[in-house]
């Protein structure tokens, strides 16, 4: 499968299909290292506020990414960012992020906010190419194991003008 089979949406709170959050709960239970860090019921739970904001990827229908965050008014602050173990290194999570800011800026939100494990140098390495900088840590914030998270930030302002 190409990059060109990707397709990118925005979950429409009022038409959410019964069976998506098993879906993104598969997908985060093989893109993860240690499986899903959230349950199904949790993931239906949150795409069930208001506030809950999905981005996700398919390819011939299924669903192989997403970035699920909470926003505000003027920031987002993104709870999980995921691709299936057999659609890694596609340029999915790009592709995602892509979408996902666009959105943030039409919203006219300033900034989106994220934690990561410390060790996982892969997604700092995509955090960074999409324009993310460390500005804190979170001492012992992850479980399973135990480990530090990377705060990071972007800001998006600037870019509403280029909209």
């Amino acid at each position: 499968m190409t990059v060109q089979e990707i397709e990118i949406s925005r979950l429409d709170k009022d038409n959410i299909p019964s069976d998506f959050a098993e879906a993104l709960f598969k997908v985060a239970d093989t893109g993860f290292k240690n499986g899903s860090p959230w349950t199904i019921k949790q993931i239906e739970e949150t795409l069930g506020t208001d506030y809950t904001l999905v981005t996700y990827a398919t390819i011939a229908h299924q669903v192989v990414g997403f970035i699920m965050a909470s926003v505000t008014f003027d920031m987002a602050d993104v709870f999980m960012v995921v691709v299936s173990a057999d659609f890694k290194k596609r340029a999915i999570g790009t592709k995602l992020f892509d979408a996902f800011i666009g959105y943030c800026a039409e919203a006219e939100m300033n900034e989106i906010i994220l934690e990561v494990r410390a060790s996982n140098a892969p997604a700092i390495a995509l955090y960074e190419r999409v324009g993310f900088q460390t500005v804190g840590l979170r001492k012992a914030y992850y479980s399973s194991p135990i480990e530090d998270a990377i705060i990071m930030k972007r800001n998006i302002g600037e870019e509403k003008d280029d909209c």
